[in-house]
Order: structure tokens, then sequence, then C-alpha cells
């Protein structure tokens, strides 16, 4: 344990890990001197609980612009679908819930659906489902659904439009119906 110019340091025998505390940063020491890619944060059986930043996590930057390795934004929770606009759809859509991660600015959202006789009666057939989580960013994300029961893998595609909270399911190659279908899009957000 000592100071130095550069900041409080506490080291452990040569070859051990240490740790210095100066200005705004914590940085890894080793044998006595400070030192990078070297020194881990934990083990595999003595690991940390959580870790709380308000930053973001900076991965592979030795120096210069460090925003295109930041992770900064991490996310899970549930949304409400909301059916809209619909032709061609047929059956009581009675149960739909949403799960989401987030992941920087991409987004994974899924949607169940438990009904009676659900599906599509053309096939031209589409549905809107309003409420995703965040709205989409500047490019269309795209996605699949399958029946869950019934007539399993039957499938359709389905859509997101840039700026918009919602997707389009499009009608699969058949009209075919099921008690239970289940979604999942891919987009990114700004």
């Amino acid at each position: 344990i000592g100071i130095h110019t550069d900041g409080f340091y506490i080291d452990g025998e040569a070859g051990h890990a240490g740790i210095r505390f100066g200005g705004n940063n914590i940085s890894p020491r080793d044998g006595g001197v400070d030192t990078g890619d070297q020194i881990s944060l934990g083990q595999d059986t003595f690991r940390f609980n959580n870790l709380y930043l308000s930053g973001g996590v900076v991965f592979g930057v030795p120096s210069g612009a460090i925003t295109s390795n930041t992770l900064d934004d991490y996310e899970e929770g549930t949304w409400t679908p909301t059916i809209a606009v619909a032709s061609g759809v047929v059956g009581a859509w009675t149960t739909l819930t949403g799960k989401y991660t987030k992941v920087g600015n991409v987004v994974v959202a899924n949607m169940n659906v438990v009904g009676t006789s659900i599906g599509f009666n053309s096939l031209t057939g589409y549905q809107q489902v309003l409420g995703l989580p965040f709205s989409a960013g500047a490019f269309d994300g795209v996605g699949t659904w399958t029946f869950l029961a019934v007539h399993k893998g039957t499938a359709g595609s389905a859509y997101t439009v840039a700026g918009g909270a919602y997707l389009w399911m499009m009608a699969p190659s058949n009209t075919a119906t099921s008690t239970e279908l289940s979604l999942t899009v891919t987009y990114t957000t700004s």
C-alpha cells in the first residue's frame, strides 16, 4: 500500500494483481507497475455480484474514439401488443403478450398470441400490431412468426417500418389456423 504522484495504490507480491486509484480512474497493476490487458476482475468461482454504471462498457479500444466499441444500453422488459389494421385475418386473437431485449440500439421483440382459430383466410392477408417497446430507427426491421399449436411449422413474415412503433404480420403461404402463434422481429432504434 502506498501513495504515488499518480494516486493511491495497493500492490500484491511479484506476479500478483494490484490496483491504483488516481484522478478519475482506477487502473490495474501487476508486479508493482501499471499494466493493461493482463488483470481479470473476479474469477470463475469468486465473482462480483452487480456492476452499476452510468456510462458504458468499452471493449478493446487502446486509444482514440470509444463510441463505436461502447455498450451503453441493455434492457429487458415486456410490451403490450395491440391489434390494429387487419385484412384477411380470422379467429379470436384473445391474449397477446410481448417481451423484448434491447442491446445498444438493437431490439429483439417477441410476441405470443393465444386464441381460437387464429390465422389468415387469404394469402394476401396482413395484420398490424401496435405497441412495440421502441420506435424503429431509420431502417425497417424483419422477423418471422409461426404457429405453435395445431398447424406447427406454418410461418409468415413480419417487419417494422422506419420511425414506427408497430409491425406488420404477413399471411403465410396457406390459410391454416391455430390456437397459438409466436412472433420474433429484430430492428434497430435511434
